[in-house]
């Protein structure tokens, strides 16, 4: 079996658990703040029930995604069910201060293509996803968020 790799990348943004959590389940509003990868939902709804499903897409990577659990406002757990990417995933919301801190735990996943096994064989891939996470997907978080206080 592939090896599996854990990562929790993470960022401390002014609003509540229940605005970050109920602003990640809106799915049809990923563009607005996360702008490298391409968010599409694979059904009719707005906001992410268990058992939804969208695919992501980012550079020459795609994989599909499928919602295992919600527990409102702490967390959001994950499956990469297909595609580039398989595993376990998920979102945690955690009051700190006046604030929350919001994280994006990889808990187990694999590569599923030559292309991304080559990638974490060269630690590129790590990297690659914290920079993405910390300069895009939590800046824009960031940014809706405290604009919308």
């Amino acid at each position: 079996m592939e090896q599996s790799y854990a990562q929790v990348d993470d960022c401390l943004v002014d609003a509540s658990p229940e605005r970050c959590f109920d602003l990640v389940c809106e799915i049809r509003r990923y563009h607005e703040w996360w702008k490298l990868i391409t968010c599409e939902p694979l059904g009719s709804e707005e906001i992410l029930r268990v058992g939804s499903r969208f695919r992501f897409t980012g550079g020459r990577v795609s994989w599909i995604v499928e919602v295992a659990g919600l527990d409102r406002p702490a967390r959001i757990d994950l499956r990469y069910a297909e595609g580039d990417l398989v595993g376990t995933v998920g979102w945690e919301f955690t009051a700190e201060g006046t604030g929350t801190r919001i994280a994006y735990v990889y808990r187990s996943v694999r590569p599923n293509s030559d292309y991304m096994r080559e990638r974490f064989a060269r630690g590129e891939a790590m990297r690659v996803h914290t920079d993405a996470m910390q300069n895009d997907a939590f800046a824009g978080l960031s940014r809706l968020l405290e604009s919308d206080a």
